[in-house]
């Protein structure tokens, strides 16, 4: 993951670039609706259509322990709204309350450019 500031004339951005295989072209507009997650879903008594914190709290936890072994990193608290679909929504909104904007531009395969834009 790379991170760029660049102080503009009308604003700040904020450039965070990873090359973590990137998002598809098809998910690219989804992502930014609320509770839309690309994560897999945990499996749950069949008929009942309902987790439990409990269900759902392990589930968010043995993904992070899988991502951490995988990427060789040591164990990390999973937030608890981790594969909600709530960040990005979330933020592009606090980002435009404050008269910004975040973009993303991504290559499949590659990985993905997310923009914050900050009026000065």
């Amino acid at each position: 993951i790379k991170v760029v500031f660049v102080a503009g004339n009308e604003d700040i951005t904020i450039k965070i670039i990873d090359e973590g295989g990137g998002i598809a072209r098809s998910e690219l507009k989804p992502i930014w609706n609320f509770f839309h997650s690309t994560a897999d879903t945990p499996d749950h008594e069949e008929g009942s259509g309902i987790y439990d914190s409990t269900t759902i709290g392990h589930w968010i936890d043995v993904i992070k322990e899988k991502q951490n072994r995988e990427e060789g990193q040591i164990a990390v608290p999973p937030s608890a709204l981790a594969g909600y679909g709530v960040g990005l929504p979330l933020s592009r909104l606090f980002a435009r309350y404050f008269g910004g904007d975040i973009t993303l531009s991504s290559m499949e395969g590659f990985g993905t450019d997310a923009y914050l834009h900050i009026p000065r």
